[in-house]
């Protein structure tokens, strides 16, 4: 049996004993320890950054470089100002534009309006005519009236109210203006009746023929009959003479 040295177990306290006084050195990056947690990692890494900015000062601009960007931006600017312009001017046009469009389309109407208004005329014209005789035959008794007579009256009527309508068609209306008193720019008197009542001086008393505009146009005014006060005469002066 072979049982253990002193000088064996020295050798193994003397070895053990040499491993518990060595101290366990850090890991180095760049001269510095790791850090063993994560923030410290961080803190280390912002440190070195921080140092590495110090360390290494910004370069200077180049001076070509900043003219070439101050040209990049005047012409963007010029572009700028040119568009702008460029907007103003078109919707200048466009105005203009739809100014004359609205001149030339209403010199058509007119000129349209130039064209027809003869025609009108004579419509116009033929329609009194036909009311006319219409009128002077309601004023015959039925009984002495015959078919034919009462017929034509009948056919008379049909006929101005054809031409009413035709009018219409062209933008052409009859009207009749319902006041008491005449309208100077829609009606005009062609005829007076005398009266003692001045409250009725200038009203009107008969409604003789339509009128016809076209728009805000009056073609023909409506005719109509007035009344006109009788004027009493002066009292003559005396003539008596002295005694």
């Amino acid at each position: 049996m072979v049982g253990s040295s002193p000088d064996d177990g020295g050798m193994c306290g003397g070895a053990n004993g040499s491993l518990a006084g060595v101290v366990e050195q850090p890991e180095l990056v760049d001269g510095h320890p790791v850090p063993d947690t994560q923030a410290q990692r961080a803190e280390a890494v912002d440190a070195t950054v921080a140092a590495a900015a110090e360390a290494a000062p910004l370069a200077a601009p180049d001076p070509g470089l900043c003219h070439q960007l101050e040209t990049i931006g005047s012409r963007l600017e010029t572009l700028h100002q040119d568009f702008e312009s460029k907007l103003k001017y078109d919707q200048a046009k466009d105005r203009q534009l739809d100014a004359l469009h609205k001149e030339l389309q209403a010199h058509r109407d007119d000129l349209h309006f130039k064209i027809l208004r003869p025609v009108l005329m004579d419509l116009i014209a033929m329609y009194d005519d036909m009311h006319s005789i219409a009128r002077h035959e309601e004023g015959r008794d039925p009984a002495e009236s015959s078919e034919a007579e009462v017929r034509m009256r009948r056919n008379l009527a049909s006929f101005a109210d054809t031409i009413e309508e035709i009018l219409d068609r062209y933008g052409v209306s009859a009207f009749t203006d319902e006041s008491d008193t005449v309208s100077p720019q829609r009606q005009r008197s062609i005829k007076q009746v005398d009266t003692d009542d001045a409250a009725r001086d200038r009203r009107i008393a008969q409604r003789l023929r339509k009128g016809f505009c076209n728009g805000d146009k009056v073609l023909r005014p409506e005719l109509v009959t007035t009344y006109r006060a009788a004027r009493k005469a002066a009292a003559a002066p005396s003539t008596r003479g002295e005694v």
